[in-house]
């Protein structure tokens, strides 16, 4: 298992934003719909979604370098929506396998790690998502 391990005053910073303490979020890492063309090859890289449960709000999409893990992804994630939003959630749903590694995370910052199956706001951001990547960005290339 791979832990994610925090970055020394993260948190510290975090909770001097006085975050509010709510809501509900999903959030996963999935492999670009699109590729990105390399010299040294096409590549299709990870991306991270992290969304509002129920609204489907859309809190972070980005698309990272390949070779971090999904542990290192997604509590970078988290913890930059909550800086981001100024939020910090009371639960934060994740797919079966990523609970463990984001526990001492989850510790630090008082959320709540549930495991889900189908996240149905997740899922339907990422068709959206998909779908808007897959039209709007055929292949990027990378400087």
């Amino acid at each position: 298992m791979d832990l994610y391990c925090v970055k020394e005053g993260v948190i510290a910073e975090l909770t001097a934003l006085e975050p509010r303490r709510d809501g509900q979020w999903e959030a996963d890492v999935f492999v670009s719909p699109v590729p990105i063309h390399a010299k040294a090859g096409v590549c299709f890289p990870p991306l991270v979604l992290v969304v509002e449960t129920g609204s489907g709000f859309i809190l972070r999409a980005e698309v990272l370098e390949p070779g971090l893990t999904e542990s290192v992804i997604l509590g970078d994630a988290i913890i930059e929506s909550a800086r981001q939003h100024r939020q910090i959630p009371k639960i934060v749903a994740v797919r079966p396998g990523l609970d463990a590694s984001l526990a001492p995370l989850a510790a630090m910052l008082g959320v709540r790690i549930v495991v889900r199956n189908g996240m149905d706001s997740l899922a339907t951001a990422w068709r959206s998502l998909s779908e808007k990547m897959k039209k709007d960005l055929p292949g990027l290339d990378a400087a």
